[in-house]
């Protein structure tokens, strides 16, 4: 990467290479509880397997769309959210 592209909060940042369930994995094979979630997401942690198989499914049909078309989750969601 060029420098300068990326400000951090900190003069030597992590380098964080791996993730799993709660605990990030830095180069050096260190690990550190992960107790912060990113813009527009929910902590629910790393590679877990349900959830990637579920993540991998989905990408194997539809990426992503704007809300204005209607999609399967839309309305399992929205089932789910009203029962």
């Amino acid at each position: 990467m060029a420098p300068g592209i990326y400000f951090h909060f900190y003069k030597q940042p992590l380098f964080i290479v791996e993730g799993r369930d709660q605990y990030l994995f830095d180069h050096k094979g260190n690990r550190y509880l992960d107790l912060i979630a990113g813009i527009s997401t929910v902590a629910i942690g790393h590679a877990n397997p349900a959830i990637t198989k579920i993540i991998a499914d989905q990408a194997d049909k539809l990426m992503h769309t704007t809300p204005i078309y209607l999609t399967e989750w839309q309305g399992i969601y929205s089932k789910a959210l009203c029962d």
